[in-house]
């Protein structure tokens, strides 16, 4: 049975290592799995789409589309045409996500903007820049993926903001649970190798009656004694709070072929929507989700079918 010690610093060690490493990635990892999900969804976008939102987000900057377009057919290899204070810019938009463009692309914006007498360039990139790329011409500008998403975030449409958010919070939730799982172990760990020195309590020394020999043997085995085995209750699942659990059913209903999205409307209705009218397999699968969850699954639930597919339906899969 785990001594008291040994209960207080895998607690100690959980709740400190675990809290930091929690607030750490959500205030310093947001925003990047926000950029990492934004430029996957940018790389799933057509060409055209994707130029599109470029251009919008440099019109912010005060650029704006020239009536005179090169034929877009030729696709990432077309130079797009803009205005700025009456002179010409040239804007190249590559959308390979892993991808890292080197000093030809550069070399060529750099011909283009001679020949054409214009002002100078822009090259968009969702990947990144090799270092000597950035040193063909300084009146080209470079933007690789980070500088994109910063660009064109303010004009993308709210429904893919939301989904990259979304996305985002799915994966700040996997890294915070294996975080609290990593200090679980931690503390684990040094408690099994601070407790035994932590005991305090020597057996009394008796004298040995005189002419017998002391018997030394339990003085030679001390040092070697094991420590206690690990109590098994200490190897149990942590148990998820409210929230979590209410996360960990989203996460779940979001698997499930017939879903679309599902959200907490209130903190006691979820409400579903489906992509057709809900049948008693679909409420079965629904319920198997919310079940396992005590502080969740008797939670009123909205079945939201299309519209025009059927009627909204309203259960609750456990009593209150």
């Amino acid at each position: 049975m785990p001594t008291l010690s040994f209960i207080a610093i895998t607690l100690l060690v959980t709740v400190v290592v675990g809290g930091i490493s929690s607030f750490l990635i959500r205030r310093h990892q947001r925003r990047k799995f926000e950029c990492q999900a934004g430029l996957a969804g940018l790389a799933a976008m057509r060409w055209r789409e994707y130029s599109r939102f470029i251009v919008e987000g440099l019109e912010e900057r005060g650029f704006r589309r020239s009536r005179e377009q090169p034929d877009l057919s030729r696709g990432q290899d077309a130079h797009l045409l803009l205005l700025r204070g009456g002179h010409t810019w040239l804007l190249a938009c590559r959308q390979g996500l892993d991808s890292q463009t080197g000093p030809e692309l550069v070399e060529r914006m750099s011909r283009a903007i001679h020949m054409s007498e214009a002002r100078g360039g822009v090259i968009a990139t969702l990947g990144c820049f090799a270092p000597a790329a950035r040193k063909v011409d300084p009146g080209i500008e470079l933007l690789d993926g980070p500088a994109v998403w910063k660009l064109v975030q303010p004009v993308l449409p709210a429904s893919l903001l939301e989904d990259v958010r979304a996305t985002a919070r799915k994966e700040i939730r996997s890294r915070g649970v294996l975080a609290w799982l990593v200090a679980v172990l931690l503390g684990m760990g040094l408690a099994w190798l601070l407790t035994p020195h932590l005991a305090s309590d020597p057996a009394p020394s008796v004298a040995p009656p005189t002419g017998a020999t002391p018997d030394t043997r339990r003085d030679t085995e001390a040092p070697g004694t094991a420590p206690p085995p690990m109590a098994p209750d200490l190897l149990r699942p942590v148990e998820l709070s409210e929230e979590e659990q209410r996360g960990r059913v989203l996460d779940e209903l979001a698997e499930l072929p017939d879903v679309q999205h599902a959200g907490w409307a209130t903190r006691s209705t979820l409400v579903v929507r489906l992509e057709r009218a809900a049948d008693d397999a679909l409420v079965e699968s629904v319920c198997d989700i919310l079940l396992p969850h005590p502080d969740v699954r008797d939670q009123r639930i909205q079945l939201q079918p299309p519209e025009g597919e059927g009627r909204v339906r309203f259960l609750q899969c456990a009593p209150y």
